[in-house]
């Protein structure tokens, strides 16, 4: 396993990577045909903007906001707080991440902080969600954040999943990991199923591949 600071010997490798670029990473790789077939494969992009409401706190009684309308480019308000129970958090301000899907190179991505900012007060004025008292700012971009199931693209999957079930040692799961639509109690739960099925005898395949008949 290849590190930022060198390299890590492992008996077993579990790998949340984007299939696509396991691919590339690997050596050796899968056939030419299977890279070709998955350079079809395209993941959404998304820009996380954490935001700091000056104010009391909660600024809203809900966890998440769900945004499912052209009046807005964000798609989910998050309002961590609001998913726990915390005494220590401090009373005076909140924090909201805005999660707004995008291309890589397009103008959301592109957007520098004070564009995001005011994209941000406009989506929420639009839609009668509570004002923010916008303290500052926090940016995050993700280039894999869901797999774009476009015509055909089960084919194009296909090739790839079967070489990466067939390395050694390794085994992939998650959203990236298995180009898959499933939710973060989901990629915990496979993860928790990947973990039991490796014992110091290996790895017992079978067991996973019932586990992962279940998730997909």
């Amino acid at each position: 396993v290849v590190t930022i600071g060198g390299e890590v010997s492992a008996r077993h490798v579990f790998s949340t990577i984007p299939l696509t670029l396991l691919a590339r990473m690997c050596r050796p790789g899968p056939p030419l045909s299977v890279v070709e077939a998955s350079s079809r494969l395209r993941f959404r992009a998304m820009v996380l903007v954490y935001v700091v409401h000056e104010g009391s706190r909660p600024w809203s009684p809900f966890d998440s906001h769900y945004l499912p309308t052209s009046a807005t480019p964000i798609s989910r308000i998050s309002e961590a707080t609001n998913y726990r129970l915390c005494l220590d958090d401090p009373i005076d301000r909140a924090v909201l991440c805005c999660e707004i899907p995008c291309a890589m190179g397009d103008e959301v991505w592109e957007a520098s902080d004070e564009q995001l900012a005011e994209m941000i007060q406009k989506s929420i004025a639009a839609v009668n969600l509570p004002k923010v008292n916008l303290g500052w700012i926090k940016v995050k971009r993700l280039r894999h954040v869901y797999p774009i199931y476009e015509l055909g693209f089960q084919e194009s999957l296909a090739g790839l999943d079967r070489w990466a079930a067939q390395l050694p040692n390794v085994t992939t799961f998650g959203r990236a990991g298995l180009f898959v639509h499933d939710n973060t109690h989901h990629a915990l739960a496979m993860a928790y199923e990947a973990v039991d099925a490796l014992s110091r005898d290996g790895f017992d395949h079978n067991a996973w591949n019932a586990a992962r008949e279940r998730f997909n």
